[in-house]
């Protein structure tokens, strides 16, 4: 039976994003059978492998946040872009600090983004360099 639990709790879990009727019926037939055979043992299985899930989606997310804003940048724009004069002059921050919020880098084992408010900074100081130096002639 102890094998029998893992392999149905770990055939849900791959049918768990699955929205097609194939994979609703067959999830519906696990909830069953789930239902009939409710035990200690049951019991015990699917909630050490919910933990493991949930620690699973919350690394998932952590990789998004980290890859979020970088993926929204055109690697040409990255590399032209004067970060740390950004980062000091719009935030009073270091190249450092804003780097590691652009790139999702883990500081202390915790990974920061930037928040809606700073996202607004970014984009005019994005705005306000780029038509500087667009203005900018030589005589």
């Amino acid at each position: 039976m102890n094998k029998e639990i893992e392999e149905k709790l770990k055939e849900y879990r791959q049918l768990a994003g699955n929205t097609d009727p194939q994979s609703e019926a067959r999830k519906e037939e696990l909830l069953k059978w789930f239902d009939e055979h409710q035990s200690p043992e049951l019991k015990e299985k699917g909630e050490k492998m919910m933990g493991i899930w949930l620690e699973d989606l919350k690394e998932d997310i952590e990789d998004l946040k980290r890859k979020a804003l970088r993926k929204e940048m055109d690697e040409k724009v990255y590399k032209l872009t004067p970060w740390g004069y950004i980062a000091k002059e719009y935030f009073g921050k270091s190249a450092a600090w804003l780097s590691q919020r652009i790139n999702g880098t883990p500081v202390r084992g915790q990974v920061y983004t930037l928040n809606a408010e700073q996202k607004e900074t970014l984009n005019r100081a994005l705005s306000e360099v780029g038509a500087l130096i667009g203005s900018y002639r030589f005589t």
